[in-house]
C-alpha cells in the first residue's frame, strides 16, 4: 500500500503485518491524519476496518463524509483558503464551499461505490470505553465469518486508550502488552496492515516531538514499521502548514 504524492514518497510502502502510527500533540489532527488514509486504502480498492475508540459514531460519521466530499460543516460563500505548493513557494486559493448536506448522502454514496471499486469501508464504535484487543478480534471475526468481509487496513483511532487485556503490572507494563497485542493479534495473524495514533507528551506542545516525546511508554516504538511525528508551530498553524518527521 503506497500513498500517493510528496507525502508518500516520504513515508515510503506499508505491508501486511506492519503498524504504522502518526504521532502528535493533542489537537494537532492525528485523526483527520487516520480518515485520510483510510480514504486512500479504500478508494486504492482495499476494505478497510475503521475502529473510533474516542469519538461517538455519530461524529465520526460526520467527519468522514466531510473528509470523503470535501464539504466544511457549514457552507463557506466567502470560501476557504487552500494552501498550494509553487516549488518553494506556497500559494492561497479561495475555493467556494457549499456545506455538508446530509440530504446529498445517497448520491455521494452511489458516486463513490463507482470510484473504489472493490474497496469497503466499515466503521465500528467502541467510543463506549472498555474495548479490547480480543473484542476487536471477534468484531473482525464475525464480519469475516458471517460477510466475508476480511479487512485489509485495519484503523483503530487510537491505541493509547485501548483497554488493556490484563491488568498486571503499572500502566506502563500493560500499555506495553496493549502494543505487542496489537501488532502480533491484529496486524501479523490477520495479515493486515495496522494504522493508528500515539499521544506525545506535553513537551511536544512547544517544541518539535519525536521518539522520545512519547508518552508513557517509549517501548511502543518497536513494535512500529512506521512513526510519522506531526509537528507545528502557531505560525505554521496559521499558514495552514503542518510538518511530519519520519522515525523508523
Amino acid at each position: 500500500f503506497t500513498i500517493p504524492g510528496a507525502f508518500g514518497e516520504a513515508i515510503k510502502d506499508m505491508y501486511r503485518g506492519d503498524v504504522m502510527a502518526f504521532g502528535g500533540a493533542s489537537k494537532k489532527g492525528k485523526s483527520w491524519y487516520l480518515m485520510e488514509m483510510a480514504k486512500i486504502a479504500m478508494m486504492s480498492g482495499l476494505k478497510v476496518a475503521y475502529f473510533t475508540l474516542e469519538m461517538k459514531e455519530m461524529v465520526m460519521a460526520r467527519r468522514i463524509f466531510q473528509n470523503f466530499t470535501g464539504q466544511p460543516k457549514y457552507a463557506k460563500p466567502n470560501g476557504i483558503s487552500m494552501p498550494y505548493f509553487d516549488g518553494d513557494n506556497i500559494e492561497y486559493r479561495f475555493i467556494e464551499k457549499e456545506g455538508m448536506n446530509l440530504k446529498d448522502s445517497k448520491r455521494f454514496q452511489r458516486k463513490f461505490r463507482k470510484q473504489v471499486r472493490t474497496g469497503q469501508f466499515r466503521l465500528y464504535d467502541g467510543s463506549s470505553g472498555g474495548t479490547t484487543i480480543p473484542q476487536m478480534c471477534a468484531t473482525l471475526d464475525r464480519d469475516a465469518y458471517f460477510e466475508d468481509f476480511v479487512a485489509d487496513v485495519i484503523v483503530i483511532d487510537y491505541a493509547d486508550i485501548i483497554e488493556p487485556e490484563y491488568k498486571r503490572g503499572d500502566a506502563r507494563e500493560q500499555n506495553t502488552a496493549t502494543w505487542i497485542s496489537l501488532k502480533r493479534d491484529i496486524a501479523q495473524k490477520r495479515n493486515s496492515l495496522v494504522i493508528t495514533a500515539s499521544q506525545l507528551g506535553r513537551q511536544a506542545i512547544k517544541n518539535d516531538g519525536g521518539v522520545a516525546d512519547i508518552a508513557e511508554n517509549i517501548r511502543k516504538f518497536d513494535q512500529m514499521s512506521h512513526f510519522i511525528v506531526l509537528n507545528q508551530t502557531p505560525a505554521e498553524k496559521k499558514a495552514q502548514l503542518m510538518r511530519i518527521k519520519v522515525e523508523g
